[in-house]
């Protein structure tokens, strides 16, 4: 079955962001806060704004390197992206991987990433009538078989 690749984000362009009854959506498909941006976020925008007309270092060295440090990681350890679709989409070019094991119901980001990148996508499913509680046993016995293990939050 093919996966549906409109993207929640956009629901102003589906629904101009009210149901059928006038009541405003909130979306929880994208990290966006519903209350909107903090006042310390806009504060630091508003002070570096005549800077954010250059786009960031393509590497993110500056960043990687104060986040290894902040939290004792090495800095080859750690992997910036521009959100998550993105870092969903590195993971399983960067490991190389050749299977990833994917816990069912999930984001159908990570089934996609995962054929995109050429892996095959081996899935536990979770099920309904067991309040889809995850069942260790089922996943530990294919981690000698995968490369990757895709466990989102919810699961």
């Amino acid at each position: 079955m093919p996966i549906n690749r409109i993207h929640g984000g956009n629901i102003r362009v589906h629904l101009e962001g009210k149901t059928s009854q006038g009541e405003e959506i909130i979306d929880f498909s994208v990290n966006v806060n519903p209350l909107g941006m903090s006042s310390s976020a806009r504060k630091t925008l508003k002070e570096n704004i005549d800077i954010l007309i250059h786009y960031p270092e393509p590497d993110s060295r500056q960043l990687k390197e104060s986040l290894a440090s902040f939290h004792s990681v090495g800095y080859d350890n750690l992997l910036i992206g521009n959100g998550s679709i993105e870092l969903i989409h590195l993971i399983p070019r960067a490991l190389k991987a050749k299977k990833v094991l994917i816990v069912a119901p999930s984001f159908s980001e990570y089934e996609f990433a995962v054929n995109s990148s050429g892996a095959k996508p081996i899935f536990v499913t979770a099920k309904e009538e067991e309040d889809f509680k995850l069942n260790s046993l089922a996943i530990m016995q294919f981690i000698p078989e995968v490369d990757v293990v895709f466990l989102g939050n919810p699961n």
